[in-house]
């Protein structure tokens, strides 16, 4: 399966997904299709769900209304980037699962359209974007990047770990 397999995104044939492509989709050169599938962009539900809370608060926080539109342009990035992120591992990680059921066996893992080596790239940029909201925030970026591989290792089942 090639990244030219989605062709129409009205089409449900040409698609690695249950859900209709928007029309930008055919703007976008076919190499980057596969990324975007991976990354779930054909589905913003995910990053709504991360972002809407702290859109919530940020009014009721911002000191002014400049910052509070910063705030929320870099809530965005991080809520985008992480689901993203986060749809890349999960498909690492049940590839030879999604491969046996209907719904998910056109992923671009799956399918063999994006290689594991390519996903992990991937992932690693989705990884240098992260710490850069947190760089604006006046965060240091290397809590967050400890506990998240604190956080891993523990997932992973090493022991001592979180």
């Amino acid at each position: 399966m090639s990244p030219s397999r989605i062709k129409d995104p009205r089409d449900s044939r040409t698609q690695h997904t249950d859900i209709s492509l928007p029309d930008w989709w055919r703007l976008l050169p076919a190499a980057a299709h596969p990324y975007l599938l991976i990354a779930r962009f054909d589905r913003p539900i995910g990053w709504w769900l991360l972002l809407l809370p702290g859109w919530w608060v940020i009014p009721l926080a911002a000191a002014d209304p400049a910052a509070m539109v910063r705030l929320m342009a870099l809530f965005w990035i991080g809520a985008v980037t992480m689901r993203a992120a986060g749809c890349v591992v999960n498909d690492l990680w049940d590839r030879r699962l999604d491969r046996q059921v209907e719904r998910t066996a056109a992923r671009p893992l799956a399918a063999g359209t994006v290689s594991v080596m390519q996903a992990l790239v991937f992932l690693a940029l989705r990884c240098l974007v992260l710490p850069c909201p947190l760089n604006l925030f006046h965060v240091t970026p290397l809590v967050p990047l400890v506990l998240f591989i604190l956080d891993a290792l523990g997932a992973l089942g090493a022991p001592g770990c979180i």
